[in-house]
């Protein structure tokens, strides 16, 4: 089997595999840049597809900070 679906460590966290989906925008953030309930939609079948580790997406924490 490939390596890339065997389990390894990363700082001390332990993935099922080594696929790793990488921090993207969505545009799925509401006018505010609140997460809605799509963007959690495609975390939870992000999550359940298999990656070993999912790295989330841009969060702003002052309005000039926004896409």
């Amino acid at each position: 089997m490939s390596a890339l679906f065997e389990p390894a460590t990363l700082c001390g966290i332990r993935l099922r595999n080594r696929i790793i989906r990488s921090a993207t925008h969505e545009g799925l953030a509401d006018e505010r840049g609140a997460p809605t309930p799509a963007l959690a939609a495609l975390y939870r079948r992000l999550a359940r597809g298999g990656a070993g580790l999912i790295i989330t997406g841009e969060a702003a924490v002052m309005i000039n900070g926004r896409s």
